[in-house]
């Protein structure tokens, strides 16, 4: 198999549960929208969205000194700003759930 099909084939399954918390994060806050808890974000899924929010928000840091220093790339950069985002929807969805459930049980 040539090397670029491999690494195509590789990195789509690798990326696969990334996106998966990305697009659950984004159903549940579409969702809250209509104040409604489903899909519910679980705890282990909230954990994984916050290490790709702390682990984005670390290597962007390095990425801007990098950056202004010379030696580093704009698309580096904005590739993982991107993965701070997206791990920050998890993270946003999982709070906005638990303060509609607090504020159903206390109503």
């Amino acid at each position: 198999m040539e090397t670029i099909s491999c690494s195509s084939l590789s990195c789509s399954v690798l990326c696969l549960p990334f996106w998966w918390i990305a697009g659950r994060g984004t159903d549940a806050l579409i969702a809250m929208q209509r104040k409604l808890i489903a899909p519910r974000i679980h705890f282990h899924e909230a954990v994984i969205s916050f290490v790709l929010l702390a682990g984005g928000i670390l290597l962007a840091a390095v990425g801007i000194s990098m950056f202004f220093s010379g030696s580093g790339s704009a698309i580096f950069l904005a590739a993982l700003l991107l993965w701070s985002f997206l791990g920050g929807i998890g993270v946003r969805a999982r709070y906005q759930q638990l303060r509609l459930r607090r504020s159903l049980a206390n109503s």
